[in-house]
């Protein structure tokens, strides 16, 4: 089980967006930990209509303390913080590919020293600037081994069927 635990504060459009690719990508769960939760309402709403119709029973929760939320993972899950800053994920890929409970931490501040000495592992993509999302759908790709492309979300009531040309989507009864 995948858990992304995103800490800091994020703009409900982007957080949906962030949520969208974990949910895709194959993470059970998005822990937003902006203490502003004005929208959470909405967000939690809007992922109950998504697995509704899509399938899954991805979540969205919040915990706006996520210094806690970490330190009392009770050694069942194996932290990972993505930041450029840390080892690359061509040298860490066998053994994180071991580990079953992970919780993924990304931040919206570039640096947080907390972070780099909580995590079991701080992970660098690329060492260039990027986004959030691209490090979430990336590092689930190379931990799923693109395994997570073909997945089957059970009691979807809609699946898109892959075409070259032209749109082909198959509603269930």
């Amino acid at each position: 089980m995948i858990k992304v635990v995103l800490v800091g504060r994020m703009e409900k459009s982007k957080l949906i967006d962030v949520a969208l690719t974990a949910r895709a990508f194959g993470a059970s769960e998005l822990i937003a930990t902006q203490k502003e939760q004005k929208d959470k309402l909405y967000i939690t709403k809007y992922f109950k209509e998504i697995n509704d119709d899509w399938g899954s029973s991805f979540k969205v929760s919040f915990d706006s303390n996520w210094k806690k939320l970490i330190l009392e993972r009770n050694n069942n899950y194996k932290t990972i913080y993505l930041t450029k800053y840390g080892s690359s994920i061509k040298k860490s890929e066998y053994s994180i590919s071991t580990y079953k409970n992970i919780m993924l931490i990304v931040s919206t501040t570039d640096n947080i020293k907390e972070l780099y000495d909580m995590a079991d592992f701080n992970i660098s993509l690329t060492t260039q600037p990027h986004t959030i999302i691209s490090s979430i759908a990336v590092f689930l790709n190379m931990y799923y081994k693109g395994r997570e492309l073909a997945m089957h979300f059970e009691n979807a009531k809609y699946k898109i069927i892959p075409e070259s040309h032209g749109i082909h989507m198959i509603k269930s009864h």
